[in-house]
């Protein structure tokens, strides 16, 4: 009967280490990493060279109804995408500012979602 119970618990704990998922987007030149990890929380990470900087942290807002936003059971989808461009500068040394990075978008089923770029220099 122990060995039925300790076999249960390891099928449990594999289950529930399948059904998190993670998803990650590297920088342009692939120095800059975030994680985004769903399962019962939505949580971030960012590491530069293979070296963490932070260590996973939830993600979430509560609203003044006391909803909780990025219900992580309901994601509905997620979409890796580039850009490569320039933003116009208005009080900056240069007038052009590049503005390159990949990143990630995670929908909600709740109408909510998230946006994750790696840049080369930093992440957002």
């Amino acid at each position: 009967m122990r060995h039925l119970f300790y076999a249960f618990a390891v099928l449990m704990m594999c289950s529930t280490t399948l059904s998190a998922k993670d998803f990650a987007v590297k920088s342009p030149n692939g120095k800059v990493q975030v994680t985004v990890g769903i399962d019962k929380e939505v949580t971030y990470s960012v590491s530069y060279d293979g070296q963490q900087l932070i260590a996973p942290s939830v993600i979430s807002m509560k609203l003044t109804e006391g909803k909780k936003t990025l219900s992580p059971l309901k994601m509905k989808s997620s979409k890796l995408f580039s850009n490569a461009g320039a933003i116009s500068a208005v009080a900056y040394k240069k007038a052009k500012v590049d503005d390159n990075y990949n990143g990630l978008t995670v929908q909600f089923n709740d109408g909510f979602g998230l946006d994750v770029r790696a840049y080369d220099e930093g992440a957002a």
